[in-house]
């Protein structure tokens, strides 16, 4: 990368769809724990891979009525991950 005069700086790396899994969905407000047991359930009722085969997170963003919150749920397989990971090192860069 430095002979190409490529400087180092933190980038994203996005799939398609088929690949990966992507909602925004809505659920009702509740102390933190309980939102966190709602989203688990939420992925494993929408992730349309076996739960277990899969990396997943989600991020609060707001929005909704004043009794439910937006949430933006997001996969993708494990397999497809690694070998993603793998190619980007290959390349001589670092995931993160």
């Amino acid at each position: 990368m430095n002979e190409l005069g490529i400087k180092s700086a933190k980038r994203e790396l996005r799939g398609r769809g088929t690949i990966g899994f992507r909602a925004v969905r809505e659920i009702a407000l509740g102390g933190r724990g309980k939102i966190d047991r709602i989203i688990a359930f939420e992925a494993q009722q929408n992730v349309p891979f076996p739960i277990d085969e899969v990396v997943w997170d989600y991020q609060l963003v707001g929005g909704g009525t004043d009794e439910q919150l937006q949430v933006v749920l997001v996969a993708i397989k494990s397999d497809l991950l690694e070998g993603i990971n793998a190619a980007v090192e290959a390349a001589g860069l670092r995931p993160m």
